[in-house]
């Protein structure tokens, strides 16, 4: 399903619960926390909310749109009515994206320690 936001408008919110993701088809969004300091910005190709999906934790950031979004929103059950194969790219993506976090985050405790 393709959801569309303006400026402004919240993909996801800190500490909601975390039964979707997004793959951001067009425009961009900021990562803020909950006194809105942005700390990142990810644009389209980016995949935001799959932690919590995957883990079913509540979300931990907010996710606002910083102009005009276009979105594809997926959850168990829109996931389970795709055709394996795009199943499968999908789970690699998300896979790819959580080892970049990991990477990066590494690169950062070897840069600060």
């Amino acid at each position: 399903m393709f959801i569309a936001f303006k400026k402004g408008d919240y993909l996801l919110r800190k500490n909601d619960e975390g039964n979707c993701f997004f793959i951001l088809m067009k425009g961009d969004v900021s990562i803020a926390d909950e006194k809105g300091k942005v700390l990142n910005v990810l644009t389209a190709g980016s995949v935001v909310g799959e932690v919590s999906f995957l883990t079913g934790q509540p979300r931990t950031c907010n996710i606002i749109a910083q102009n005009d979004v276009i979105a594809m929103k997926l959850d168990h059950a829109s996931m389970d009515q795709l055709e394996e194969y795009i199943q499968i790219e999908i789970k690699n993506k998300l896979i790819q994206v959580l080892v970049d976090r990991i990477k990066k985050h590494e690169l950062l405790i070897v840069s600060t320690g």
